[in-house]
């Protein structure tokens, strides 16, 4: 199974590339993504998780063709990746779309 990941702001940079395709086994978790995609690190508990733009949790699981955005902290005020995230996550939606 094929899943696109994204990463965005800081993680864009720390991994080199804002998305990719990446094939997981059937049964695959967002947490068992980010082990596959980071080198086995742990999921940092601040990074918030989306699986095709709703906010999902670490045991989410995913599916062929899905989209994984992994999205980390981030500070600021109105108009910031994060307090568009805060606004979306009432809507029930990731923010970056």
């Amino acid at each position: 199974m094929s899943v696109e990941v994204r990463y965005l702001a800081s993680l864009r940079e720390r991994f080199g590339r804002g998305e990719e395709s990446v094939e997981v086994a059937p049964g695959a978790t967002v947490a068992s993504l980010w082990s596959q995609v980071s080198g086995g690190a742990p999921l940092p508990p601040q990074v918030l998780l989306a699986v095709n733009h709703e906010y999902a949790s670490p045991d989410t699981p995913v599916r062929d063709g899905d989209e994984v955005a992994f999205l980390p902290p981030i500070t600021g005020g109105r108009g910031s990746v994060m307090g568009n995230a805060v606004a979306s996550r009432a809507k029930g939606t990731a923010g970056w779309e």
